[in-house]
C-alpha cells in the first residue's frame, strides 16, 4: 500500500510535486488529467489505470493529485488529498489558486508533502487514516447538530415574527378604532355644542320678546 505519487496544481501550473520512484509516466499522466479538469467545481474522483489508482480532488481552484497502488484503497486516497488539501490551505491562503509561478510552492512545501507520503505509506498509515477517518466523522456530526441548532432557532424566530407580525396588526386595527372612534365623538361634541347654541340663541330670542311685551 503505497502512494507512489503527488502533484498540487491550479489552472495556471504546478505548484508542488513530488514522485518517489522518478517514474515519468505517471507525471505525464497527472499533468494531462490536471489540463481535462473543471477548476470552478469542487470534485473528488479516482481512476484505475495500469495498476495503479489516479485520485483527484477538485477544492476552490486547486488540484491534489496522487497516484498510488491499488491496494491503498480510492477511499484512503481520497482522505489522504483531503489532509493534504488542508496542510496546503493552512500554509499558502489563497496563493495557490493565485499564482502563476511553476513549482512556486516546491521548496517550501515539497518536505511536507514527502512526509506525509511516506507516513500514509508506512505501516501505522492504515491507523492514521482511520484517526482522520474518525475526525472527520466528528466534525461531520457537529455540522449536523450545528445545522438542526440552527434551524430549531430559525422555527422559533420565524415563531416571533409571525407574533410580532399579529401584534403589529392587532395594533393597526386598534389605531384604526382609535382614529374612528375619536372622530365620532368630535362629531357629538360638534352636535351638542350646535344644539347648546340653538337653545341659547331661543332662550335669549324668548328673554328679548318676553322684556319687550312688559315694557308695552
Amino acid at each position: 500500500m503505497t502512494i507512489l505519487y503527488c502533484l498540487i496544481a491550479n489552472k495556471s501550473c504546478s505548484l508542488a510535486e513530488h514522485n518517489i520512484n522518478g517514474d515519468k509516466k505517471m507525471s505525464d499522466i497527472a499533468h494531462k488529467l490536471v489540463k481535462k479538469l473543471e477548476f470552478n467545481q469542487n470534485s473528488n474522483e479516482s481512476v484505475e489505470y495500469e495498476t495503479k489508482t489516479y485520485s483527484y480532488r477538485v477544492f476552490d481552484e486547486v488540484v491534489y493529485i496522487c497516484v498510488t497502488t491499488q491496494s491503498f484503497g480510492k477511499q484512503s486516497a481520497a482522505l489522504f488529498l483531503k489532509y493534504i488539501n488542508q496542510l496546503f490551505e493552512n500554509e499558502f491562503g489563497i496563493r495557490g489558486k493565485a499564482t502563476k509561478l511553476t513549482l512556486d510552492m516546491n521548496r517550501d512545501f515539497l518536505p511536507t508533502l514527502e512526509n506525509q507520503m511516506k507516513a500514509f505509506s508506512s505501516e501505522g498509515g492504515q491507523d492514521k487514516l482511520r484517526a482522520l477517518q474518525a475526525d472527520m466523522e466528528k466534525v461531520k456530526d457537529n455540522m449536523q447538530r450545528n445545522l438542526q441548532i440552527v434551524l430549531d432557532r430559525g422555527d422559533k424566530i420565524e415563531l416571533l415574527v409571525d407574533k410580532s407580525e399579529q401584534l403589529s396588526s392587532q395594533s393597526t386595527t386598534f389605531a384604526e378604532s382609535s382614529k374612528s372612534l375619536r372622530r365620532h365623538l368630535w362629531i357629538q361634541n360638534v352636535k351638542m355644542t350646535i344644539a347648546i347654541g340653538v337653545l341659547v340663541f331661543v332662550c335669549l330670542a324668548f328673554l328679548a320678546f318676553y322684556v319687550k311685551t312688559k315694557a308695552h
